[in-house]
């Protein structure tokens, strides 16, 4: 799960903003990053977590409210016309993506940390994620219609370069090009604290930032040939995610548990 997050953020920024950077070095600088922030472990994450999550509502919250003059809301109608099957299916797809590859980690991290009780934190974190990716997937629709949002890489992307407030306001696809690197470098260096507690737990071998960050990168480098090629895996990707993202970190909390 971290190499796929990190390739899809070295896809984002070459075909976005640096299509001309080789991938390798985009991906070298990311990778660097990331194993930069986790050298100082969970405490140093916790305070970084601490300042982003201001900053990303705010733009997000910038964004959306922005968004509302190109918005159509009809265009939500009529709710379940092609019957429950489509909606389960964005259900599944959402809860893979935002739930199961993060929060399954940053549950298992809370009980393996020193003291660890982190269960009020996780509660209101899936509520608000919840309501916010619920907020932005009615915005995306409202503003690009049902077909055409579909068939986008990146819908958000797409709905902020298309806002518009008079001649100043204009394009403001920089704000979720910067919620989308914040909350992926966040998500990235979870992921490797995750691999690297778990590995430990069950290997008793003490494993270095620096392996871990290696191991990562070279993956990325090798799961996918281009955007598209990404985006037709990921369809495959999400049930995938059910024995490492799920039902082994359940397996793991339980021990650990029990153990205590």
């Amino acid at each position: 799960a971290a190499a796929i997050s990190l390739s899809l953020f070295t896809t984002f920024i070459s075909q976005m903003t640096l299509v001309a950077t080789p991938d390798i070095i985009i991906a070298s600088f990311i990778a660097l990053t990331v194993y930069t922030m986790c050298r100082g472990g969970m405490t140093v994450l916790t305070r970084l977590g601490e300042l982003i999550f201001p900053v990303v509502i705010i733009l997000i919250t910038i964004a959306s409210l922005g968004s509302l003059e190109q918005a159509d809301f009809t265009a939500l109608l009529p709710i379940l016309q092609d019957g429950i099957a489509p909606l389960l299916n964005g259900t599944f797809t959402s809860f893979a993506f935002y739930f199961a590859e993060g929060f399954t980690a940053v549950m298992l991290l809370s009980q393996m940390v020193e003291n660890g009780n982190g269960k009020s934190g996780i509660i209101w974190g899936t509520i608000f994620v919840t309501a916010f990716v619920t907020m932005i997937f009615i915005r995306n629709l409202a503003v690009l219609g049902y077909p055409f949002v579909g068939s986008l890489y990146f819908p958000s992307y797409t709905v902020a370069s298309i806002i518009t407030l008079g001649k100043f306001f204009q394009r403001m696809e920089v704000l979720i090009s910067i919620v989308f690197i914040l909350c992926k470098l966040m998500k990235i260096c979870i992921l490797e604290e995750y691999v690297k507690m778990t590995t430990e737990s069950l290997t008793g071998k003490s494993i270095g930032y620096g392996i871990v960050t290696l191991v990562i990168f070279n993956l990325s480098q090798i799961l996918f040939s281009g955007i598209a090629d990404a985006f037709i895996w990921l369809e495959s990707y999400r049930y995938y995610l059910i024995l490492p993202c799920v039902i082994l970190p359940l397996i793991e909390a339980v021990r650990l548990k029990n153990s205590k």
